[in-house]
């Protein structure tokens, strides 16, 4: 059941004593605490109400003292909730902790107090719990009427709101910003179940060991999925404070989803402003006009030196753009110290590097530096291979018709790469490369219906690919069995067995060179068409 009342241990958890100690008594700690009294003498303890925190002036009792157990002799007679007094530095008795304890009457020392300003402190928490909880909202509200600017001044603002650790996570648990001790109580059971919500909403529990974790979804719409998570960690507080904070946390992201929403809102103009401005330099690439120029460099995008594209696809063609692939894209690049425009194509993206060294040593950096570059950011992308990322990069060309020239070779070496079966496939196409002939026999269809009924006797004996996946592997590794088991996450043995069933369904020798070929371009016009005709499932 609810309640405002404040407990003993609620109190100290606000830190309203700065570096208090509790002595004895552990076990009366959740004696609820009606107000709060200063005392200077322990005989007055007989005439204070039930449930009263006392705190003597300094130098009224002394901890080591005889007074003191007089004191708890009295404060449990008056059922008083504990209490507090100066230390003095002297060690205190074993007879006045284990009396305390016997009695559970908390016995709380601080090394320095001002009595009137603890009281005081303590007293909005104990008789106007509304008050406390409406300033924390009221402060909330003041630090969040201007959107954050990012994750970190986010949680900075709202740890000094709440007093509490706070981190951002994402759905699945893993921390973006923040406390790691929010991170590891949000991945508990109970956190989990509230961000696995098919309607998110706040939430809260309490752990075993006494700790309260809030958790705020961040949701760009009221009923939309949430990708973002707010999480709070505190010693174990009161409803009114629970409620306070959890206030101030939907505060705050609504304050970060306005943030948000205005990101998406300008990347989604920006990627439209950067596609239609990339359409007109491709339509006018040996004439530019003076106003494609002017808005290039606003954009600060360079026509001139010689430039070489990379175009990102996947394997499937039924997929959703979306701009936190984008920016995941470029912020990725920026990484590498690649600060370059990311454009949204119908099947891809698109971007461009540019050098004042010639088209031999830029393309030679594009094959020694850029194919490995690309290749780590398309793993992080994509961590397990879901979406089957894969990449072109085209030849070094000059000038702003140079632009359109690798753009095209880029997406011919795309064209290669999605026909490979190793993950995160990058290819690079050249003048005289063999890249760019088979995107050619790829793309041809009397071609493709060719190679699928070369491989038709396998789709027939095993309708469910593997001898096909277990082929392609095993070309694409050199015709190694140990290197395609190793792919596969198979036992060789399984590898030799089922080259065995290929060698019998096509009659093909895999030891003859041309055969070899024949099998290895069928393969991936296999692995193209596969991609094709299943669809890459939407993320949420």
């Amino acid at each position: 059941m609810k309640t405002s009342a404040v407990t003993v241990r609620q109190l100290l958890a606000l830190d309203v004593l700065p570096g208090h100690r509790v002595i004895g008594g552990d076990s009366g700690l959740d004696r609820r605490v009606t107000r709060v009294m200063p005392c200077a003498d322990a005989h007055w303890i007989k005439d204070v109400p039930p449930g009263t925190l006392i705190v003597f002036t300094p130098g009224a009792i002394q901890a080591e003292h005889v007074s003191t157990d007089l004191a708890l002799r009295m404060a449990h007679s008056a059922a008083v909730a504990g209490l507090v007094l100066e230390a003095t530095g002297r060690t205190v008795s074993l007879a006045t902790t284990s009396l305390a304890d016997r009695l559970s009457i908390p016995l709380v020392v601080v090394d320095s107090i001002d009595t009137g300003a603890t009281v005081t402190a303590c007293d909005e928490y104990v008789r106007a719990p509304e008050i406390a909880a409406l300033r924390i909202v009221s402060d909330a509200v003041h630090r969040f009427r201007t959107a954050p600017t990012n994750a970190r001044q986010l949680i900075a603002a709202l740890s000094r709101t709440v007093d509490a650790d706070i981190a951002m996570v994402d759905a699945e648990g893993r921390l973006v910003a923040g406390a790691e001790r929010c991170h590891r109580l949000a991945g508990l059971p109970e956190g989990r179940n509230l961000m696995s919500a098919t309607h998110p909403r706040p939430g809260s529990f309490t752990t075993a060991e006494t700790e309260s974790v809030v958790l705020q979804p961040i949701q760009l719409a009221p009923h939309s999925s949430a990708n973002l998570w707010l999480v709070a960690a505190t010693q174990t507080c009161p409803n009114f404070l629970l409620d306070a904070i959890t206030q101030a946390m939907t505060i705050a992201a609504l304050s970060y989803s306005v943030l948000l929403a205005s990101r998406t809102a300008h990347i989604e103009r920006e990627s439209r402003h950067r596609s239609m401005l990339l359409g007109e330099i491709l339509d006018q690439a040996d004439d530019v006009s003076p106003r494609t120029l002017e808005k290039s460099s606003a954009l600060r995008w360079r026509l001139g030196g010689w430039h070489t594209a990379v175009y990102i696809t996947w394997k499937h063609t039924d997929s959703a753009h979306h701009s936190e692939t984008l920016t995941a894209i470029e912020e990725s690049l920026a990484g590498y110290g690649i600060d370059t425009a990311v454009i949204e194509q119908s099947d891809g993206y698109v971007f461009w590097t540019t050098s004042d060294d010639d088209d031999t040593a830029h393309e030679q950096s594009a094959v020694d530096v850029l194919a490995p570059t690309v290749r780590s950011v398309l793993s992080a992308l994509d961590k397990n291979d879901d979406y089957r990322f894969c990449a072109g990069i085209g030849g070094a060309e000059f000038g702003a018709a140079g632009i359109k020239k690798s753009i095209v070779q880029a997406k011919q070496a795309a064209t290669v790469a999605r026909s490979a079966s190793t993950p995160f496939a990058v290819e690079h196409v050249t003048s005289v490369s063999t890249a760019r002939l088979l995107s050619g026999w790829f793309e041809a269809q009397s071609m493709r219906d060719g190679a699928l009924g070369i491989l038709e006797p396998l789709t027939v004996v095993d309708p469910s690919g593997d001898l096909v996946k277990t082929l392609s592997c095993y070309l694409d590794n050199e015709s190694s069995a140990t290197a395609t088991a190793h792919a596969l996450g198979l036992h060789r043995n399984t590898v030799l067995q089922r080259l065995e069933r290929v060698r019998a369904a096509l009659g093909f020798d895999l030891t003859d060179p041309d055969d070899r070929l024949i099998l290895h371009l069928s393969t991936r016009v296999s692995n193209m068409d596969n991609s094709r005709e299943d669809p890459l499932p939407h993320s949420q």
